[in-house]
């Protein structure tokens, strides 16, 4: 099984000369992680390699960063809004705000019921940055802002595009923005309110278990993630705030040869609870899509058909009543190198770590490359994608309650209509 096409861009045939600093700028590299749609750069650091660098990095000044990195994206504010988010005076900030308006860095939005103006911070969306190429004379002085535009337009959907049949037939899944499908932010929890937020979470998620018991709603948390990221950790906590009657948790690992006689997808099928209850899988039908064809276990065509196979799974799931919690716990590698020589330095956690975590860490960047594809291709309005930060263990077990509760709230809510 090959690699998903990445399609570099050759900068050897390009007429000019794309400028790369030495030393990151990190209000750039920060602000360029905020805006971009491409799901490899919401996972990890961006580095001067990345367009979304380089791309700002020579139109962009600091000082435009930093009130760039004031704003929410896509979300308009007005001029006195700005003054009391970034703390300078209209008369030094307003044109300010005129000159990233000329790079391409904001846009205008006129269309409020008090007709003011207002500024957007747009997301780099495929072919957004087609304002960085309205300046005739910005592309003299700057003509990498070309190459931006094109590694900002292919590379969001360089997955995707390879995936839709001639005529586009056959798709007919809704696959949601992925600044909707994952939701990122980067956050540590105080050491005294990780208490008092886990035990909020935990005492509403048990009295929604109930409620959900009682409207017969199923309930299935899915758990994916790298090794060392904490998904264990992450799943007690959830189930320390359940009556153990209603729930099961399933650690998924190699099939057994009953389970590889049958369709990938019946060991799952058969694992889940019935109405009312909560379905816990640790690792999930995922692996189909990461695991095997990295592992060269299942020929591509047959991988290429496992995305909408999966979407169409969870569609069932959907229509049977299920709620369909889905869960990427996310480290850094710096991280996950850290909790590895802990575990084989630590008696009691050395049985964690075994040579094939060892060895997967090795294919990282490939696995990578195929998270930021099944991510994707399968975050959908049914069944979205939440990226749980995993850096900070604590921060993830509260945002996974948070994120649980919410969605059963709205879903009780909507039942109730």
């Amino acid at each position: 099984m090959s690699e998903p096409t990445a399609f570099p861009l050759d900068e050897s045939k390009l007429p000019f000369k794309i400028p790369k600093d030495t030393k990151p700028r990190e209000k750039i590299m920060k602000l360029g992680q905020m805006i971009t749609d491409r799901v490899p750069a919401k996972l990890r650091r961006l580095t001067v390699e990345d367009p979304e660098y380089w791309g700002l990095a020579s139109i962009v000044t600091d000082e435009m960063a930093d009130v760039a990195l004031k704003m929410k994206v896509r979300q308009p504010m007005t001029l006195p809004e700005l003054e009391k988010a970034t703390g300078k005076p209209a008369k030094e900030l307003e044109p300010l705000l005129y000159q990233m308006s000329c790079v391409g860095l904001l846009e205008y939005n006129w269309e409020n019921p008090r007709r003011e103006k207002q500024y957007i911070l747009p997301m780099f969306v495929p072919g957004s940055a087609e304002f960085f190429n309205m300046n005739k004379q910005q592309i003299a002085d700057h003509p990498e802002v070309t190459a931006f535009f094109e590694r900002m337009t292919f590379l969001p959907l360089e997955h995707i595009t390879a995936m839709v049949p001639p005529g586009g037939a056959g798709i007919g899944m809704h696959v949601i923005p992925v600044e909707k499908a994952i939701e990122t932010e980067n956050h540590s929890l105080d050491i005294e309110h990780i208490s008092h937020w886990l035990k909020k979470y935990q005492d509403k998620l048990f009295k929604l278990q109930n409620l959900c018991y009682q409207k017969k709603i199923p309930v299935i948390i899915c758990y994916e993630g790298w090794d060392a990221a904490g998904k264990g950790g992450n799943i007690k906590r959830i189930a320390a705030a359940l009556d153990p009657r209603g729930y099961e948790v399933h650690p998924i690992s190699a099939p057994e040869p009953s389970e590889l006689a049958r369709h990938y997808l019946w060991r799952f099928w058969k694992r889940l609870e019935k109405n009312g209850h909560f379905t816990i899988f640790d690792r999930t039908w995922y692996g189909r899509v990461m695991v095997e064809p990295i592992e060269k276990l299942t020929p591509e065509e047959r991988v290429n058909m496992a995305y909408r196979e999966i979407n169409e799974f969870e569609s069932q799931l959907h229509d049977w009543g299920a709620e369909i919690i889905k869960f990427w716990v996310n480290v850094d590698k710096d991280e996950q190198l850290r909790r590895f020589n802990e575990r084989e330095n630590t008696p009691e956690k050395r049985w964690k770590i075994t040579d094939e975590d060892w060895r997967n860490r090795e294919k990282w960047d490939t696995y990578e490359k195929y998270v930021d594809r099944m991510i994707t291709l399968t975050s959908t309005d049914i069944a979205p994608w939440t990226i749980l930060e995993g850096n900070d263990k604590k921060y993830a077990r509260i945002k996974a309650l948070k994120t649980i509760v919410k969605r059963l709230e709205k879903r009780l809510e909507k039942e109730d209509k």
